[in-house]
């Protein structure tokens, strides 16, 4: 799945990548140009793939993120990410470790109408229109 988003006076291209398998997804990418940082782009980006997480009722989405990168750390835990461990020298380029996380709950009612309405409000906060690539 990739998810973007679009807005009339502003092209941005950011992406997001997941794959789906056993019950169980795993987001293996998530890009954002660094001029548009900040804004709640891979915000909704997640957001949008662990709904099509939910709607093919995945018990859990996993992902790994750098140990440096501050502001994936406090995303992730914003949207209910818990870490689960750490996988040491993951990162080729550096040899930096990951921080694995998970997020369950997901295939429950409860837990997709709460993505919908975080994904509904960050849309009208922000005037953005939401495209959705499968």
């Amino acid at each position: 799945m990739t998810a973007c988003f679009s807005q009339r006076r502003a092209r941005a291209d950011p992406s997001a990548a997941m794959w789906y398998f056993a019950g169980q997804g795993h987001i293996s990418t998530l890009a954002v140009h660094p001029d548009w940082r900040g804004r709640g782009v891979g915000e909704i980006l997640v957001l949008s793939v662990l709904l099509e997480a939910a709607e093919r009722r995945a018990e859990f989405v996993e992902l790994e993120y750098r140990v440096s990168n501050v502001p994936a750390e406090s995303l992730y835990r914003k949207l209910g990410f818990e870490v689960v461990g750490r996988r040491a020298g993951y990162y080729q380029d550096t040899g930096e470790d990951a921080i694995l996380a998970t997020i369950h709950g997901l295939q429950t009612e409860a837990g997709r109408q709460a993505l919908r309405e975080q994904r509904e409000s960050w849309e009208r906060e922000r005037g953005f229109e939401l495209v959705v690539d499968l």
